[in-house]
């Protein structure tokens, strides 16, 4: 099965460059340019010129960068108390 076939079908959606950016709150542009320096992005894959992002990989790359640190927690806490 083609790879971007059984993609589809394992993740059910996948998303273009500009869906990704929609998801977001970014251009198109913006993508490009993290992609080309290497910067952090959700997790894709590539057949041929193709580019794609699973939704699924996208809610957890999103998520993984909004849960709380020990760290943030710390500084949530001392706020509280001032």
């Amino acid at each position: 099965m083609h790879i971007v076939r059984y993609a589809m079908y394992k993740h059910r959606h996948l998303l273009s460059r500009e869906e990704l950016a929609e998801w977001l709150g970014v251009s198109p542009q913006t993508i490009s340019n993290r992609l080309s320096r290497g910067d952090d992005l959700p997790p894709s894959f590539k057949s041929g010129n193709i580019r794609r992002w699973s939704e699924h990989d996208i809610a957890k790359w999103i998520e993984e960068r909004i849960k709380p640190t020990s760290d943030n927690l710390s500084h949530l806490k001392k706020a509280a108390t001032q």
